[in-house]
């Protein structure tokens, strides 16, 4: 994990009180993930338990 100085020197200040409603639903949004290939990789995991229970 980063340091404290190192998160707070990356993180955008917005100037919450001048964005319209627009720029802030915007701003709230949560970013688009890729997560093509966690459904495999779940799917493995679960063919794995059933076979090999839970030391799998």
């Amino acid at each position: 994990m980063p340091d404290m100085d190192t998160l707070i020197n990356t993180l955008k200040v917005v100037p919450w009180k001048r964005l319209n409603s627009t720029e802030r639903e915007l701003l709230l949004r949560r970013p688009v993930l890729d997560n093509s290939g966690q459904a495999e990789t779940v799917r493995q995991i679960i063919q794995r338990i059933r076979a090999g229970g839970d030391a799998a």
